[in-house]
C-alpha cells in the first residue's frame, strides 16, 4: 500500500479550499476522534463533540522519510515535529471532499470502500443524547 499509495492522484478539498493543488498525496485521514486503527493518533487535536472534522494530509515523499514519519504519526507528534512541517497539513473544518479520475480505496470505520469521490460534512448538534427522566 505504501508504494501504490504514492501513485494516487486524489484532490483534497477542505471547506472549499484545495490542499494539494497537484493532486498528489500519500495519506489523508478524516477524523472526528484522535485515534484510528487502535493506536494511530492521526488527529491529536480532534474532539468528538466539538462540531469539527479534523483532516490530516501527508504529501508524497520518499520511503525513507515516510518510515521516519510513521512512528511520530502513530504517537500524534507529527504536527509539532519541525522535520515534517512541509510534509503534513492539518486542518479543522466542517467539510472534506476527496475526488479522483479513478476509483481509490478508503477505509470507513474499518470497511474498505472504492469510489471516485468521498465527501464528509459535519452536522452540528444533529443528535442530542439527553437524560430522560
Amino acid at each position: 500500500a505504501l508504494f501504490k499509495g504514492m501513485k494516487n492522484k486524489i484532490t483534497i478539498e477542505v471547506d472549499g479550499e484545495i490542499l494539494n493543488k497537484d493532486g498528489k498525496l500519500l495519506l489523508c485521514t478524516v477524523a472526528n476522534a484522535m485515534y484510528y486503527g487502535g493506536k494511530y493518533k492521526c488527529a491529536p487535536s480532534a474532539l468528538i463533540d466539538d462540531g469539527m472534522i479534523d483532516a490530516c494530509l501527508v504529501h508524497t515523499t520518499n520511503v525513507f522519510t515516510f518510515l521516519k514519519l510513521i512512528k511520530q504519526y502513530e504517537l500524534g507528534n507529527h504536527l509539532n515535529n519541525p522535520k515534517f512541517k512541509k510534509l503534513v497539513e492539518y486542518k479543522r473544518c466542517e467539510s472534506v471532499k476527496l475526488t479522483s479520475d479513478k476509483e481509490f480505496d478508503m477505509s470507513v470505520d474499518g470497511e474498505i470502500i472504492s469510489s471516485k469521490e468521498f465527501s464528509v460534512k459535519i452536522l452540528k448538534n444533529a443528535i442530542n443524547f439527553g437524560i430522560i427522566e
